[in-house]
């Protein structure tokens, strides 16, 4: 109906059956929402396993998930990391938290660093390299890659060419970029036989 219209009063009777059957529904997933939390409730999900989990699940909800898994759908039950480099704003409202991390005042210049040697032009490429990796990695992990900090340490020496000191030095950004591209490719290709 439109505003100004007046339904017949079967119309009216429709609405009222229609907008009482969603309003049941929403109750019975939040009753099932909350059922699943009481059946999860007494577990340690750190050390359980998944024969013990999976019994706990309803037989919709173990469909549920098959249907997620299978459709490569997972990742819509996780809500998307958003990295500070994603959302970078000069202004920061009075108040306001920055989440973009304070830089080091005092960072000596890198000649004073190596002291009698010269700095390669090529370094540049390198940083390139670490700083592709370390993105990589935060995305991977969306964004608890503190919480699994070997596991995560790992994958950035598998994947970063200047770290595993697979590779000296890059001559350009592309080269930096292409090795850690390739060393994905041959980890994956590792992991995956």
């Amino acid at each position: 109906m439109l505003k100004g219209e007046t339904g017949s009063i079967e119309d009216k009777q429709k609405m009222i059956e229609m907008l009482l059957r969603e309003q049941e529904e929403e109750v019975h997933d939040e009753d099932e929402e909350e059922d699943l939390r009481e059946r999860l409730g007494s577990l340690n999900i750190e050390h359980v396993d998944f024969d013990t989990l999976w019994s706990k699940l309803s037989k919709k909800e173990q469909l549920e998930f098959d249907n997620l898994l299978h459709h490569g759908n997972l990742g819509a039950l996780l809500e998307e990391y958003m990295p500070w480099w994603t959302n970078v704003s000069k202004v920061v409202e009075v108040g306001e938290v920055s989440k973009v991390p304070s830089l080091i005042d005092d960072i000596p210049p890198i000649q004073s660093l190596i002291k009698n040697k010269s700095c390669s032009t090529t370094v540049k490429y390198c940083v390139i390299n670490v700083l592709f990796c370390y993105c990589l990695i935060v995305r991977l992990y969306n964004g608890a890659h503190n919480e699994s900090c070997d596991q995560a340490a790992e994958d950035m020496l598998d994947i970063c060419g200047v770290l595993n000191m697979t590779v000296q030095s890059f001559s350009t950004c592309e080269e930096s970029l292409v090795c850690v591209i390739s060393n994905i490719m041959e980890v994956c290709k590792y992991r995956c036989t």
